[in-house]
């Protein structure tokens, strides 16, 4: 140890583990959402349109995600094969309902890029949302 700090590279070292350990915390300060938390979380949209979480329900998943949103997919059953979806805010712990603007689930995409949340249906959107910062 005496020589590394000699040399100046204790210094060096120092900062490596130090950004490392800022890395690690910074990340788990974005980390996913578990999805038996978002129905505590408040309700912004439609007040008749709510989350409900249940193990027994495992088709609900989390399809798209970014440091602030995320976007859950909840099974619709026979009323729309492309299902519902909820578009949560970590930073606020709130959720609101979305509409995709499609029930058809073939050749289907959901994206989070920088400020908006697209649905996409062979390549083309169907539903866009602008996201706040």
């Amino acid at each position: 140890m005496v020589t590394l700090y000699k040399k100046g590279k204790m210094k060096n070292l120092f900062k490596v583990v130090f950004s490392s350990i800022t890395f690690v915390v910074s990340c788990g300060a974005t980390a996913g959402v578990a999805l038996s938390d978002v129905p505590n979380w408040k309700n912004v949209g439609d007040k008749y349109q709510s989350y409900d979480y249940s193990d027994a329900i495992p088709e609900d998943k989390i399809v798209a995600e970014n440091p602030r949103y995320a976007v859950i997919f909840q099974s619709a059953g026979n009323s729309c094969a492309a299902g519902s979806f909820f578009l949560v805010d970590k930073k606020f712990k709130s959720y609101k309902a979305v509409d995709a603007k499609n029930c058809d689930d073939r050749k289907f995409k959901v994206e989070l890029i920088q400020d908006y949340l697209n649905f996409k249906k062979n390549g083309k959107i169907t539903a866009q949302y602008m996201l706040e910062k």
